[in-house]
C-alpha cells in the first residue's frame, strides 16, 4: 500500500522550510538486525547505555570501550557534556537497520523522538576485543526503504530555487544559485538520484558553491521536523538543561587573577539568564575573562544580548536580522543595565 512521505528542505538562512509530499511505496528492511559479532555487541551495548540516560553509565561504558585516543580527545567532564547535550537533542534513539559493513566500520539507521532518521557510523580498531575510535552521526537522512522518482527530484529542486528568489536575504545570490543548480541539472547531475538525503546533500554542496553561506542547508527527513514536543518532553528537556547550568560551566579564577567561563551553548530561558548572572558575578573583580566557546553550537540571540551587555558601558548594536519575506529588521542592542546594575 502507497504511503504518503514527506521531503523536508530546511533552508535556514531564510528562515523558512519548504516541505515537498509524495507517494511513494515502503520496501522492507532486510538487515533489521546488529551482526552477532564483537563489533555488533559492542555498538549494542552503546545503545543501551545512551538511552539510560545515565551519565554513569555512558561513561562506564566509555572506559571499557572507547580507545585510548578517543577518551584523551576531552576531558571527562566534557565527554559528559557532549553526551547531555546530544541526550537533550535528540532523545532515546532506536536501531532500524546496518546501512554499511566493512572490517573496521559499521554504519547503522537510528530514530530519534522526533521521529527523523539519522545513520551512525562506528570505526572500531582491534579485532577481538573492538574498541571505538570514532562515531560520527549523519543527518537527518531520508526514513530508510524509501525512494524518490525523478518527478519528485524535479519539482524538488524547483521548490527549492523558488524559496530561494523569493526569500533569500541576497537576491542576486540567489539569482547566481539558480543559474548553477540549473546548469548541473541539464548536465545530468540529479538524473540517477533516488535517495532523498543524497538529493539534499548534493543542493546543499551546489549552493553553497555559489553563496559560500554554511547556513545554507536543503535537509531531507521523514516528517517535516517531526511532532511538536508534549508539555511533559518539554518540561523534561528544560530539567536536563537546569541540570546542565544551561549549558554554562561553573567559573574559574585561573593565575593571574583571569576568569574563565566555558559554555556550550546560548539558552534562551530567564533561569537561564539567572545563571548566568550569578556567574558573572563571581568573576566581577577579575582583572580579564575569558569565554570559552570553542564547544559552543549556538543558540538564543537574546542570550547573546544579554551576556554581551556586561561587557559595554553603554547600550552598542551587536546585530540585525532582516527577513526578506516580510521586509523586518529586528535590531539587537546590548543592555544599558544588567541584574545588580554592576558591569
Amino acid at each position: 500500500m502507497p504511503n504518503t512521505r514527506c521531503l523536508r528542505l530546511n533552508l535556514t538562512s531564510l528562515v523558512c522550510a519548504l516541505v515537498v509530499c509524495a507517494t511513494t511505496s515502503i520496501a522492507q528492511s532486510q538487515e533489521n538486525q546488529l551482526p552477532e559479532t564483537a563489533q555488533g555487541r559492542v555498538i549494542s551495548s552503546y545503545l543501551a547505555a545512551y538511552n539510560s540516560g545515565s551519565s554513569e553509565t555512558m561513561a562506564t561504558f566509555n572506559q571499557a570501550y572507547r580507545t585510548a585516543e578517543a577518551l584523551a580527545r576531552r576531558s571527562p567532564k566534557e565527554h559528559d557534556d557532549m553526551y547531555k547535550r546530544i541526550r537533550s537533542q535528540f532523545g532515546d534513539v532506536t536501531f532500524h537497520s546496518v546501512a554499511d559493513l566493512t572490517d573496521d566500520q559499521i554504519t547503522i539507521v537510528i530514530e530519534n523522538d522526533n521521529q527523523q532518521w539519522f545513520d551512525m557510523t562506528f570505526t572500531f580498531k582491534g579485532d577481538d576485543q573492538p574498541l571505538i575510535e570514532s562515531i560520527q552521526l549523519r543527518g537527518p537522512v531520508s526514513e530508510p526503504g524509501q525512494t524518490i522518482d525523478q518527478a519528485l527530484v524535479e519539482s524538488t529542486i524547483e521548490g527549492v530555487l523558488e524559496a530561494l528568489n523569493t526569500t533569500y536575504v541576497f537576491p542576486e545570490v540567489a539569482a547566481e544559485m539558480e543559474k548553477a543548480v540549473r546548469a548541473k541539472a541539464e548536465a545530468g547531475r540529479y538524473d540517477d538520484v533516488t535517495d532523498a538525503g543524497d538529493l539534499a546533500e548534493m543542493l546543499t554542496e551546489d549552493l553553497r558553491e555559489v553563496c559560500h553561506d554554511l547556513h545554507l542547508s536543503v535537509r531531507a527527513g521523514s516528517r517535516p521536523g517531526g511532532p511538536n514536543p508534549t508539555p511533559e518532553q518539554r518540561a523534561e528537556r528544560m530539567a536536563q538543561d537546569r541540570e546542565r547550568n544551561f549549558y554554562f560551566d561553573e567559573p574559574q579564577i585561573l593565575e593571574g587573577n583571569i576568569g574563565y567561563i566555558k559554555f556550550d551553548g546560548f539558552h534562551g530561558s530567564d533561569e537561564a539568564h539567572e545563571v548566568v548572572a550569578k556567574f558573572m558575578e563571581q568573576v566581577l573583580d577579575t582583572d580579564a575573562l575569558i569565554f570559552d566557546v570553542r564547544a559552543n553550537g549556538g543558540g538564543s540571540p537574546n542570550m547573546i544580548m544579554f551576556l554581551s551587555s556586561y561587557l559595554f558601558d553603554e547600550p552598542v548594536h551587536l546585530n540585525s536580522f532582516y527577513n526578506r519575506h516580510t521586509d523586518e529588521t529586528q535590531h539587537f542592542w546590548s543592555k544599558a543595565e544588567v541584574p545588580g546594575g554592576v558591569k
